[in-house]
């Protein structure tokens, strides 16, 4: 029985650890889209420094900002579904260690 809680206990844990490696992956993600989307708009505004390929700067740094926008925007909704599985899993550990506090007293 108690080999059982053990291994239930390193399972719960294990996929805690996941949720939370995931989520800090989210996060660098979304510092690196933001990143992006500053360089982008950097190039697009001073797109007059590049003599001779000024139209393409422009242009290059335009789309920079609206991909990396649309794939911000794409992101949070995933890192918010990953932040909720997170505390969705810490409260079932939470109610799983008061249960097994109050069997074994």
């Amino acid at each position: 029985m108690d080999d059982k809680v053990r291994k239930t206990n390193h399972r719960r844990a294990a996929t805690v650890h996941a949720i939370t490696l995931q989520i800090s992956g989210s996060l660098v993600t979304m510092v690196m889209l933001l990143w992006a989307i500053r360089n982008g708009f950097k190039l697009a505004t001073n797109s007059s420094r590049y003599k001779g390929v000024s139209d393409w700067a422009f242009h290059i740094g335009v789309v920079t900002m609206l991909l990396g926008s649309l794939f911000l925007i794409l992101g949070i909704p995933i890192l918010a579904d990953l932040f909720l599985n997170l505390s969705e899993q810490l409260q079932e550990e939470a109610g799983f260690h008061k249960a097994w506090k109050i069997n074994n007293f």
